[in-house]
């Protein structure tokens, strides 16, 4: 799809969340109500009660769409975040993150009440991950805070499943679409957690086949939205709905289904061993949207988001800490 010259490579809408990552037992995760490997939503006293019983727990700007974008900058790439947060002390961090990292944010910070959202993240033995997110105000995003102006200044906007769990955020993520693809920009969305599919299986479905250009999910993502257990099944429905789909399988690499075609990406090699999944798929993002905006083959950018999603699950947090223009250059691929 064509945009002008001067767009920035990625305009990302999603929920502004600060992180709150803990290693804990499995027995923590099951106690606490946490379902294994997903995210579940939980209200204010939930997630205060939980936060209070963790020890150590370390505070890491976070939101999916917002990793996905810092990723972009941290390649070299230009990008801006829409999303909301309090004006309060995790709000003014959220913001300071952006900017450290040099993503643009232009919404205005909402009142501290509700405050900024939290995602708590228990970090099991196997470093799987389990999360509980209080949206707080980020699910006060609504279309009035948009503009065509901040979907229509990215080359590519990247819209983060979570939206769809309010119909607030919804509503502005469906406006932001449909302002993107009237533009002409390239629309990407990521399925963002198979609860989040399972919740919001029509309206998400609905969404990639009448704006969607770029599909990211990963295997039980995909499979659940196209209800089969066939994983080549869903990757088939994937592409006849999407100009390219990639979907994430962990391990074992990645699928790239695009022109009538599938390619294999072998996972990248994490040299220290996997630390923390949190954040892989949001890289992954990150990389192969960077790699098609310099003008990688589809399956060429994969590789690129591999080598990004390793450095991540390398270490705590789910933004990057290693130089990533390096670590892609030393892999050949730019």
């Amino acid at each position: 799809m064509a945009a002008p010259a001067s767009a920035r490579d990625v305009v990302a809408i999603g929920n502004a969340i600060m992180d709150l990552v803990a290693d804990v037992d499995d027995d923590f995760v099951a106690r606490h109500g946490f379902e294994r490997g997903r995210m579940i939503l939980g209200c204010q006293p939930d997630a205060l009660a939980v936060t209070a019983k963790l020890q150590a727990a370390r505070q890491v700007a976070g939101g999916s769409a917002a990793n996905t974008v810092v990723g972009v900058a941290a390649l070299g790439g230009t990008g801006a975040f829409l999303g909301r947060c309090a004006d309060d002390p995790m709000g003014r961090a959220f913001r300071d993150s952006l900017e450290a990292a040099g993503v643009a944010h232009p919404i205005d910070f909402g009142p501290p009440d509700p405050p900024t959202g939290r995602s708590i993240i228990l970090v099991s033995p196997d470093h799987e991950r389990s999360m509980m997110t209080f949206p707080g105000a980020a699910a006060t995003l609504a279309r009035n805070h948009l503009t065509p102006a901040h979907v229509t200044d990215g080359a590519t906007l990247f819209i983060e499943g979570y939206l769809f769990y309010a119909e607030c955020t919804a509503q502005a993520a469906l406006a932001a679409a449909a302002w993107g693809d009237a533009h002409g920009s390239t629309v990407a969305l990521s399925l963002s957690d198979p609860n989040c599919v399972e919740h919001n299986r029509e309206q998400l479905l609905d969404l990639v086949r009448s704006r969607i250009d770029l599909l990211f999910a990963n295997e039980e993502e995909v499979t659940g939205l196209y209800r089969t257990r066939d994983f080549r099944e869903a990757a088939a429905a994937a592409a006849a709905d999407v100009q390219i789909a990639f979907l994430t399988r962990g391990s074992a690499g990645a699928v790239v289904a695009h022109d009538g075609r599938v390619d294999a990406v072998p996972a990248a090699g994490v040299p220290g061993g996997i630390e923390d999944l949190t954040g892989a798929g949001d890289l992954f993002a990150a990389g192969t949207l960077f790699g098609l905006r310099r003008g990688l083959e589809p399956p060429q950018a994969a590789r690129v988001g591999a080598v990004c999603a390793a450095e991540v699950i390398g270490h705590h947090g789910a933004r990057p800490e290693a130089d990533l223009q390096e670590l892609v250059a030393s892999a050949g691929l730019l």
